[in-house]
Order: C-alpha cells, then sequence, then structure tokens
C-alpha cells in the first residue's frame, strides 16, 4: 500500500515498483507463500506446544511444601525438612533405584515454576540412567 512516504522522501520504492504501484490485503494474501518459511513456523509451534505440555506435567508433580518436592520416572529432589521425614524418603527413593547423585546445602532453591525456601536440597537421578566412568 502507498502513504505517500516515498512522495515525503522518508521511504524509497523497491526495485521494479513506482509511487504508484498499491496491492490490497486480499492480492497480498492470495500470494505465493513461501514452503520453508511455512514448514519452519509449523515446527515451532510443535515445539511450542510440546514444550508447554511437558512444562505443565513437570509443574504438576512440582510439592513445593513436601519432602519429596519433585520426582519424575529419572529424577528425584528432595528438601530435607527433618531428619526423620529425610531418612523416609531417602530409604523409599533407594528402594526404588534411585541414587544421590548431589545436594545443594544453602539458600533459595528455584525452578523456573516456583521458589522453594532456604534449606538443604538432594538430588536423586534414577540408576538405570546414571553413567558411570572408569
Amino acid at each position: 500500500m502507498n502513504f505517500g512516504l516515498t512522495d515525503m522522501k522518508k521511504l524509497e520504492s523497491p526495485n521494479g515498483m513506482t509511487n504508484d504501484d498499491k496491492i490490497c490485503d486480499k492480492c497480498f494474501s492470495n500470494l505465493p507463500k513461501n514452503k520453508e518459511y511455512e514448514k519452519q513456523k509449523a515446527l515451532e509451534n510443535q515445539q511450542s506446544e510440546e514444550k508447554k505440555k511437558k512444562f505443565d506435567e513437570i509443574k504438576s508433580r512440582f510439592e513445593k511444601h513436601g519432602t519429596v518436592i519433585y520426582k519424575d520416572e529419572y529424577c528425584a529432589i528432595v528438601k530435607k525438612i527433618d531428619d526423620l521425614s529425610f531418612i523416609m524418603a531417602f530409604s523409599d527413593l533407594t528402594r526404588e533405584g534411585y541414587r544421590l547423585m548431589a545436594q545443594d546445602e544453602g539458600g533459595q532453591f528455584h525452578l523456573g515454576i516456583a521458589s522453594v525456601g532456604a534449606g538443604s536440597y538432594y538430588f536423586f537421578q534414577k540408576i538405570e540412567y546414571v553413567t558411570l566412568k572408569k
């Protein structure tokens, strides 16, 4: 569309066009589409949907106030509230095939979903997904 910008010397007409050339929205929408661009856009939308589903799944498993604050088939995160609840959680996770991989003794823990209070956090991973170096 021409809004007179070329007349005001604010915008040059593209090569092959004059200031009098115009195209309506209907004609513009009927122009052939870039198939690679359309494929890429569809892939990005699909990945965005998958990411949102995964985020919602993780969020549904997140327990802000429990001892085991997160657990799925691959990993678990435990917050040490007191010794007895920690020992029970540690024992249950070990029996289920999880292995303690790391711990964080410190401040706030941010999951991107929510923040949980200061304390000690223990990170477990299902043993079948652990690769040990020799």
